[in-house]
C-alpha cells in the first residue's frame, strides 16, 4: 500500500465538507434484529456460515502511520469550493437532554414498545421508523444486557431497546466538527494497523458497529465487544449475493472487506459530509432506507489517470452521537455496479 497515500489523507481529512443539504424525506431505518411476527426490539447475533471458506484472504495492511518520517509528506491543496475548516473540540453545541429518533428499523416494520425492559414483558405500542421526538425518562438493561429506555412521545409511553434510538443531530454542527476529524482520524489509524481494539473504542458502550458490502445487501452487525477481534475472527459471514453473477458473499471481515478497506478508505483522496462521492456506475448510490437521518461522512477513492474510469470505491461511514460523544454506527462500500 502507498503510505504517502495515507499520509495524505491523514492531512486531508483535517478538513470536512461544508454542511450538504441533508435528505429532506422522512429518515427511515434498518435492523439486523427483526422478530419474525413484525415489530423490533431485540438484538439477534448475525447469522455465520461454513469457516472453511474457499475465499481469499486479504488481510489489511499494518502501516504504523505514527513512525512515516513527516518530511516525506507531498504537499496537499485542499478544494477551496469543497473543504472548510472544522470548528475546535465543544463548538458544537451538547444537548443536556437529548432528543431522539427511532433508527435502524426497516420501513416496512415498526419498533416495539413494551412494558417493561425486555423482550419478556408484554408489547403496549408500536412506532415506525424515522419517528423523531422522543424522550428518554429512565433506562434499565434487559435480562440479556441490552440497553433499554423509558420514552416518550407525547401519546405512549413505554420500553424499547435503545439500539434502536439515535440522538438528532444537527447536520451543519456535525459537518463542520472536530471531534468528527478526529474520529475519523482514529478510525483511519485503527484500520491501517489492524487494531481492533483500538477501533472498539470507536464505538458507543451497548451499541454496535453496521458493516455491508453493498448498501443493497445485508447488514453484518457486530456488537461493541465483538469488534475487538473483527480483524482475527474465525467465524465467517453471509454478506449478500454479488452484483452480477449472484453468487453467495461469505467470509470474515478480513477476507471479504479487508482489501476494500485497504484499496478505497485507506487510499481515499475526497471527503464529502452528508454526501456520497462516487464515480460512474449503472447501479444507484443511496444509502440503505435503514440508515436514512444518520449524519455520515463518504471517503472516496477515484481512479488514477491511466487506471480505468470505473475503478473506483467510496467508503460512507455513519457516525452518531451518543451520550454526547460521536461514535461510529455503520460503515457501507460502493463501487461501479452493472
Amino acid at each position: 500500500m502507498n503510505t504517502l497515500k495515507i499520509i495524505s489523507l491523514l492531512v486531508f481529512v483535517v478538513f470536512l465538507i461544508a454542511a450538504c443539504n441533508p435528505t429532506e424525506t422522512e429518515p427511515s431505518a434498518s435492523s439486523p434484529d427483526l422478530e419474525p411476527a413484525g415489530g423490533t426490539d431485540e438484538l439477534i447475533v448475525t447469522p455465520t456460515v461454513d469457516s472453511n471458506s474457499a475465499l481469499p484472504s486479504p488481510r489489511i495492511e499494518t502501516i504504523p502511520i505514527a513512525t512515516v518520517p513527516s518530511n516525506s509528506l507531498p504537499e496537499v491543496e485542499p478544494s477551496p469550493t469543497t473543504i472548510v475548516e472544522a470548528t475546535q473540540h465543544g463548538d458544537t453545541p451538547r444537548q443536556s437532554h437529548p432528543v431522539f429518533q427511532v433508527a435502524y428499523v426497516e420501513a416496512e416494520d415498526t419498533l416495539n414498545v413494551r412494558e417493561g425492559p425486555g423482550v419478556e414483558f408484554g408489547i403496549r405500542g408500536e412506532i415506525k421508523p424515522g419517528v423523531q421526538g422522543l424522550t428518554k425518562i429512565e433506562s434499565a438493561n434487559s435480562s440479556s444486557n441490552d440497553l433499554w429506555f423509558r420514552i416518550d412521545d407525547g401519546e405512549l409511553d413505554g420500553w424499547v431497546n435503545s439500539r434502536y434510538l439515535v440522538e438528532i443531530d444537527n447536520p451543519e454542527g456535525f459537518c463542520q466538527s472536530a471531534d468528527v476529524v478526529a474520529l475519523l482520524e482514529e478510525l483511519l489509524i485503527a484500520m491501517s494497523l489492524s487494531d481492533g481494539t483500538r477501533l472498539k473504542e470507536l464505538v458507543a458502550e451497548s451499541r454496535g458497529i453496521g458493516i455491508r458490502r453493498h448498501w443493497w445487501n445485508p447488514e453484518v452487525y457486530y456488537r461493541r465487544d465483538d469488534v475487538a477481534k473483527i480483524f482475527n475472527e474465525n467465524e465467517s459471514h453471509y454478506w449478500g449475493t454479488a452484483d452480477g453473477s449472484g453468487d453467495d458473499i461469505e467470509g470474515t471481515f478480513s477476507e471479504v472487506m479487508g482489501q476494500l478497506v485497504t484499496n478505497n478508505l485507506l487510499n481515499s483522496t475526497e471527503t464529502g459530509c452528508n454526501e456520497i462521492i462516487h464515480g460512474g456506475t449503472a447501479g444507484l448510490t443511496v444509502l440503505p432506507a435503514s440508515y436514512e437521518g444518520i449524519n455520515f461522512v463518504s471517503l472516496h477513492r477515484s481512479p488514477e489517470p491511466d487506471e480505468f474510469e470505473l475503478d473506483w470505491g467510496t467508503w460512507v461511514i455513519g457516525i452518531e452521537r451518543w451520550e454526547g460523544e460521536y461514535y461510529i454506527s455503520f460503515m457501507v462500500h460502493y463501487e461501479w455496479e452493472i
